[in-house]
């Protein structure tokens, strides 16, 4: 109330870190009587309570510099952060929109809200002072200090060249400068990108700055005086890890709105003398950590690449799509890194050179890594193969796991992990505090994604303890660290087979396997050629009644991938007239999705699950019967032993 009393505004949610001290009943109710939702953290990730966790350390590193300050001993405690506080509350503050007025000299600074002076309320704490100090005054009560000076920090390359080199800058400061050199004047009510000092003009000459490549506008808020903030950055599209990591590319977008910047800390105004100019930056284009800033540079190259002929694709707008007298050119795009192919080399040299006319690119020839993951090709075989083993090197130096036994499975046989395995006493919580357990499963969880299908059943079962991990839960990442160190030269490798089909897709469930809810676990696997291409292993929504129900819940949700997958083909050029072929085995699941008859078993199953039946009666999937022995989804439901495991994790295409 009282904040609310103070501030004039409505307390609309509250977010706390499950403290004792909020979750009385009688706080609880308070708070729904009044309409105020609440949000509490998960353990142990103050981050996401970072403002109040950030004034904690701010408040007590300012009390504790007041006290030494002042020569106090600690019992003063809270009247210096009660002091400390009261100050900090009436500072200028963008989010509360309050600036400071301007005391005469020998007055304290106070702000312009609210009415009668409150500096009587500030304990007599002598450096709470904030008046000018004798040292700023002639005797006289006038001030002689003179007014800061802005200067301007210029980047390392160019420092030389100021009058007076700057000292070292915050490390923000240091990666805006990287991006544009700035090169100001007097204060004319013109934009201008030239001065008076030759050192500046010899700067703007080095940098070579265009007009077009203007990127910021230094505007002041008061008389709306503007200056041009240059760079020089270009497009490298092509580079792949190279270009992952410049910091110019999303510079290329064309931004569409107003927008505005805080000057970084560290980066002043050359003219400003007095100090009475507030500036702000306005973008001319796309800036990284802006919220426009990806789909500005998406917006700008999905034109660029429409005027050469490209089509984007409808199912994945990050692929385009180039068909034209019989030539094939087809360009994935990941963020700032492009990769094109084609089996004419002609085809792609010219898409190279057209894309040169508007970007500046840089030609890495053959694809042999994307984004941390080997490429091979073997055009003799025709196959490509994909593998991580730098990742994984990474992974097992991380976690001291390099000198360890290797295990021969993911996870052991028979192995059934759950909540009840979560730390219960206060010694055990507080040691599972130090060990990097959802950092572990989280880098676990990319290799699982990108190359490595066969952790995906253990990493999805350790993600399910990631709020309270236990030591059980732990070991069995060391466990899965233990495979991959014997693992570590896995390949995922796609070539072709006798098959006539494009794809091959199977689906299996585990029903009631996890042991905290008596939910299923769903596998599905898509396959082009001896390769899997697409897999996954959601834990089903709702508790199965039995296994015809689970399994045929999981072929819904397989066959949606399906959907994508024969979309895709077709879009970039294939017939997909054929059927689909998804493999189950269950016949009472194929019975199902073949007749939609009325079955007691069944009935109460939600209709959602039943649209696959209109996708086998149009033709477009074709539900088949596997042996269990032979279905390779069963890899992603349940822990296997040695010798089944490394059978189906063959038919994944990993050797």
């Amino acid at each position: 109330m009282h904040a609310e009393t103070e501030l004039g505004v409505k307390i609309k949610c509250l977010r706390d870190d499950k403290g004792g001290e909020y979750m009385s009943t009688e706080f609880q109710n308070y708070c729904a009587e009044n309409g105020i939702q609440r949000e509490h953290t998960i353990r142990d990730s103050p981050q996401q309570n970072g403002v109040a966790e950030r004034f904690n350390r701010h408040l007590a590193e300012g009390v504790t510099a007041m006290l030494s300050e002042a020569k106090l001993p600690p019992s003063f405690w809270a009247d210096a952060a009660r002091a400390f506080v009261h100050t900090h509350n009436r500072l200028p503050s963008s989010v509360l929109n309050v600036q400071p007025s301007c005391p005469p000299p020998d007055k304290p600074i106070r702000l312009e809200q609210g009415q009668g002076d409150d500096q009587d309320l500030l304990p007599d704490l002598n450096l709470l002072d904030l008046s000018n100090s004798d040292d700023d005054n002639d005797g006289n009560g006038n001030n002689t200090q003179e007014p800061p000076r802005a200067t301007l920090d210029l980047p390392a390359q160019y420092r030389h060249l100021a009058p007076n080199n700057s000292a070292e800058l915050p490390r923000e400061t240091k990666r805006l400068l990287e991006h544009f050199e700035k090169f100001p004047g007097s204060l004319p009510g013109k934009r201008q990108t030239r001065s008076a000092h030759p050192a500046y003009n010899e700067i703007a000459d080095a940098a070579q700055s265009t007009e077009q490549d203007t990127a910021y506008v230094l505007v002041s808020l008061a008389d709306g005086f503007e200056y041009a903030l240059q760079t020089s950055a270009k497009l490298e599209p092509n580079a792949l890890a190279e270009a992952l990591e410049r910091p110019d590319t999303f510079l290329n977008g064309e931004i569409d709105a107003e927008v505005y910047m805080q000057p970084p800390e560290g980066l002043t105004i050359h003219g400003d003398s007095d100090g009475s100019h507030q500036w702000v930056l306005r973008l001319l284009k796309g800036l990284y950590g802006i919220k426009q800033g990806p789909r500005l540079w998406s917006v700008k190259l999905h034109r660029v690449l429409s005027e050469i002929g490209f089509e984007r694709l409808e199912c994945d707008h990050s692929v385009f799509v180039y068909q034209r007298d019989g030539v094939r050119i087809i360009i994935p795009v990941h963020v700032d890194g492009l990769i094109l192919a084609s089996m004419s080399h002609s085809a792609i040299h010219k898409v190279k050179e057209e894309l040169k006319q508007c970007f500046k690119i840089h030609d890495q020839g053959q694809t042999t890594q994307i984004l941390g993951i080997r490429l091979e090709r073997d055009r003799t075989s025709r196959t490509i193969a994909l593998s991580q083993p730098a990742y994984i090197q990474k992974l097992l130096e991380d976690y001291n796991m390099t000198d360890r036994t290797p295990s021969p499975t993911r996870m052991p046989d028979g192995l059934r992990l759950s909540a009840e395995m979560s730390p219960k006493t206060a010694e055990q919580k507080e040691r599972m505090k130090s060990i990097p357990y959802r950092e572990a499963v989280g880098r676990l969880l990319y290799l699982s994604i990108a190359t490595r299908p066969d952790i995906s059943y253990a990493v999805g079962v350790l993600c399910r303890y990631n709020s309270n991990p236990g030591e059980q839960h732990w070991n069995a990442v060391k466990h899965v660290l233990r495979y991959l160190k014997g693992s570590q030269d896995l390949k995922l490798i796609c070539s072709p087979t006798s098959s006539t089909d494009f794809f091959t897709a199977h689906s299996d469930a585990d029903l009631s396997g996890n042991p905290d809810n008596s939910r299923s676990t769903g596998g599905y696997v898509l396959s082009v050629g001896s390769g899997a291409v697409m897999w996954g292993n959601p834990l089903q929504r709702h508790v199965s009644l039995s296994s015809t129900e689970s399994e045929y819940t999981t072929a819904s949700a397989a066959g949606c991938e399906i959907m994508w997958m024969r979309q895709f083909l077709e879009e970039i050029g294939y017939d997909i007239s054929i059927p689909s072929p998804l493999y189950l085995d269950s016949p009472s699941a194929i019975q199902v999705v073949k007749n939609p008859e009325h079955q007691t078993t069944m009935k109460h199953v939600h209709r959602a699950y039943n649209w696959i039946r209109e996708r086998v009666e149009n033709g477009e999937l074709c539900a088949q019967h596997v042996p269990t022995s032979e279905n390779v989804a069963d890899i992603f439901t349940k822990p296997l032993g040695r010798i089944k495991f490394e059978y189906l994790r063959g038919k994944l295409g990993l050797s």
